[in-house]
């Protein structure tokens, strides 16, 4: 890159606003799209082509910075990079599993439009008022707005389609699709549920930026309550997805998608949010009694290598459970053949053909 003078148009970021979208507001000040103009400054850049608010590397950020003329570090700050090690599972081989995927942040799939998914969304009376993305609906636990009363939206409220805010041209926010405008809002939860939401949403949300949570007198750090709740969930969801349509009187709720929480439509992180609000709720005594009626044992737990001590001193009050999968018994067949093949000494061959005729009952 050779052209680093300033831009004319630099409108200030707002507070809690996401990197991705005040490059939108950006483009759009200069009256081009976002692909267009920034294909002009960054040609040689694919950040257009991944999830820019997880991924922005550092000479993005620093070239960005001479454009704007604002510190690098305020830019790096708009983006989830701040968040995503406290919200790191970290537990061992699930670390390395999926390195694309940051629990409990929505994955907004790849850049071809038929793999996009409903996973980034907003608050249309927010948006009407104040037109730019906040860095908190990219959180998978994040599904109402306290402000406005009303649940989050994902999707274009007249023909459904996701809400592509890179790919978005002048009209911005309108649906790129049908061009139906995103600001409608959508139907209220009932004010119980919106209550139990908000209040749950509150506290992992002071949890995460103030990076210290205290949970029935655990004083935690964010990576350690995020991780283990995630782990809960998780495998709370395992069991109720092998237990089918059995209800459970301890949860009374509905059907609850098994579907990872950062690849979860709206209204199906409602329902896990509600879901993990009920087993943390009371901790420990509601979460062991709702683990004893589903019948949820230690051995789901085996996977997750390194639970924090927290969690761990309650799942070791569970019942340790058993396992499924029985080592298959060897064939004492197949054990004289091995020892025949390792051995290799005399007619071995013959041997070996005596043997398997034996078994086959040709010969006596």
């Amino acid at each position: 890159m050779t052209h680093l003078e300033p831009w004319v148009i630099r409108p200030a970021p707002n507070s809690g606003e996401l990197l991705s979208s005040y490059l939108i507001r950006i483009s759009r000040a200069h009256g081009r799209s976002p692909g267009a103009f920034y294909r002009q400054f960054f040609p040689n850049n694919t950040c257009w082509r991944m999830d820019l608010d997880r991924n922005a590397s550092e000479r993005f950020l620093e070239d960005l910075s001479r454009f704007v003329k604002i510190d690098d570090r305020v830019l790096e700050d708009m983006t989830l990079r701040s968040w995503m090690e406290n919200l790191d599972t970290k537990t061992g081989k699930s670390a390395k599993a999926n390195v694309a995927v940051t629990p409990w942040i929505n994955s907004l799939g790849v850049h071809k439009q038929s793999t996009r998914k409903h996973t980034l969304s907003f608050c249309p009376s927010c948006l009407k008022e104040k037109n730019f993305l906040r860095k908190e609906w990219r959180l998978s636990f994040v599904t109402v707005c306290a402000t406005h009363r009303n649940t989050l939206i994902d999707g274009c409220p007249n023909c459904d389609a996701p809400f592509v805010y890179l790919g978005q041209g002048l009209a911005w926010p309108s649906c790129n699709q049908c061009g139906h405008s995103f600001l409608v809002q959508e139907g209220a939860l009932d004010e119980f549920i919106f209550g139990n939401l908000c209040d749950f949403q509150h506290q992992l949300l002071r949890g995460l930026m103030d990076d210290k949570v205290v949970f029935f007198g655990h004083h935690l750090s964010a990576q350690e309550f995020f991780s283990g709740i995630y782990l809960v969930l998780r495998a709370v969801k395992l069991r109720l997805r092998i237990l089918g349509n059995r209800p459970c009187l301890s949860l009374m709720l509905g059907s609850v998608s098994s579907k990872r929480v950062e690849f979860a439509r709206v209204n199906e992180r409602v329902h896990q949010c509600l879901l993990l609000n009920e087993l943390i709720k009371d901790w420990p005594c509601g979460f062991l009694a709702i683990c004893s009626e589903i019948g949820l044992s230690q051995r789901v737990f085996d996977d997750s290598y390194k639970l924090p001590i927290w969690l761990r001193s309650v799942v070791d009050q569970l019942k340790p459970g058993q396992s499924r999968i029985r080592k298959p018994q060897l064939c004492t067949v197949r054990k004289q053949l091995r020892q025949i093949h390792r051995r290799k000494t005399g007619d071995w061959r013959a041997e070996r053909a005596n043997l398997l005729l034996t078994k086959a009952g040709i010969q006596q």
